[in-house]
């Protein structure tokens, strides 16, 4: 009897070890699968194999996992995603950023973090250096397009960067069309003003006048200029955000 209970403890302590190590190799299996999971989009690189792609769980705007390039070398890599579009219609596109160390390599150059549209030039504005959590958006118009490839980048269009960037939150807005064609403008004509002029260190006090024929001369321009944009206002598809 007293064998039968202590085989039976056994089988109990056996049974609870096996479901925690079971418990723990599910939630491995599925740790790997999620840091792996890019979903919808697609990983792409100039250089294969010189940046890593990740989903992170641990550097996060929200409780989703963050998307995580990193390049230790000079590359262009980037994740993108194949979104279907209206014709002549604005869109903005904008998520969550944060990046480390990030630097390009050429000094005069478009790369870094930004979001735009693969193959071409459209693009955001590009971060470099450091940057704790930040909206990052990029607004575009999809002319005569039905769908493009919206890119999350470390990098730009021929042109490499390194460091680390983790992209989260992404959101996609369609703008509203807009009937109005009214422009506001205004000019200012000062037909005399005193300025000072710098010439090798020394400021000297200038007195600037405009002469009536330069005066009419800008009155009939900004006349041509408001019949201008009556021609480039009638029937127009614009749209705003």
């Amino acid at each position: 009897m007293r064998l039968r209970e202590e085989k039976g403890k056994i089988s109990t302590i056996f049974n609870i070890i096996f479901a925690i190590i079971s418990i723990i190799a599910v939630y491995y299996v599925w740790h790997i699968y999620r840091i792996n999971d890019f979903g919808q989009f697609e990983k792409a690189e100039y250089t294969l194999g010189l940046s890593n792609f990740t989903r992170d769980d641990t550097v996060k705007y929200s409780n989703k996992y963050s998307y995580k390039i990193e390049s230790q070398q000079f590359n262009d890599a980037l994740i993108y995603r194949n979104i279907d579009v209206e014709e002549n219609t604005l869109y903005r596109v904008s998520a969550m950023v944060k990046y480390e160390n990030v630097e390009n390599e050429k000094e005069d150059s478009e790369g870094g973090v930004n979001i735009g549209i693969m193959d071409t030039t459209e693009k955001s504005d590009s971060l470099t250096g450091n940057g704790d959590w930040e909206t990052l958006s990029f607004e575009f118009d999809s002319r005569n397009r039905t769908n493009v490839d919206i890119v999350f980048r470390l990098g730009a269009y021929d042109d490499n960067s390194k460091g680390t960037v983790w992209f989260s939150d992404f959101k996609l807005d369609k703008g509203k069309k807009d009937p109005n064609n009214n422009w506001n403008f205004i000019c200012l004509i000062m037909k005399n003003l005193e300025v000072d002029i710098e010439k090798n260190g020394v400021k000297t006090k200038t007195n600037l006048n405009l002469r009536p024929s330069e005066i009419s001369l800008i009155e009939n321009n900004m006349k041509r200029f408001k019949t201008s944009m009556k021609e480039m206002s009638r029937g127009t598809n614009d749209s705003n955000i």
